[in-house]
């Protein structure tokens, strides 16, 4: 099932049932980073997803959103997929250009070290590679079917 999730400030208006998809519209692209993280963030809240996955699904999505921003092209969209033992996170946009996933080990990061994540993610050309290791490799991109564009997309398990 999809909804279409409206927002207000940070309260999203729209039921999740399970399994769920919702879905946003974003842009401007100067916008995409700071809109995925406030709509996640508040869809997240709905979840039983603990603090700590929550911050590492924001940066995670941010990192996502920023990629689109620079590298895609119009119309962008967040989606969220929910089901009971896993929650998607998706990035959509327009471009064709497919980003290039590591096939290196993924180095183990945790938000204990915040300050070099920063640093991690801040470095161009590494926010894919701290979007594995956060997803423990729950992570990857695919086609738009009938459309032209892609979607990039982590996972987050659920908690308990």
């Amino acid at each position: 099932m999809y909804r279409t999730a409206g927002s207000t400030g940070d309260r999203v208006r729209a039921a999740w049932t399970s399994p769920a998809i919702m879905l946003w519209p974003l842009g401007p692209a100067e916008a995409l980073p700071r809109q995925a993280r406030r709509l996640l963030d508040a869809a997240l809240r709905t979840l039983p997803v603990g603090a700590e996955r929550v911050s590492e699904a924001l940066l995670m999505v941010h990192e996502l959103a920023s990629n689109a921003a620079e590298h895609g092209a119009p119309p962008y969209e967040l989606r969220i997929h929910h089901a009971p033992e896993m929650t998607t996170v998706e990035v959509l946009d327009g471009g064709e250009r497919f980003p290039v996933l590591s096939r290196h080990p993924v180095p183990e990061l945790t938000l204990d070290d915040v300050d070099a994540l920063e640093l991690v993610v801040l470095e161009r050309g590494r926010g894919l590679v701290t979007v594995a290791a956060l997803a423990d490799g729950r992570c990857g991109v695919r086609p738009l079917p009938g459309r032209p564009g892609k979607a990039v997309w982590f996972a987050i398990p659920r908690d308990g």
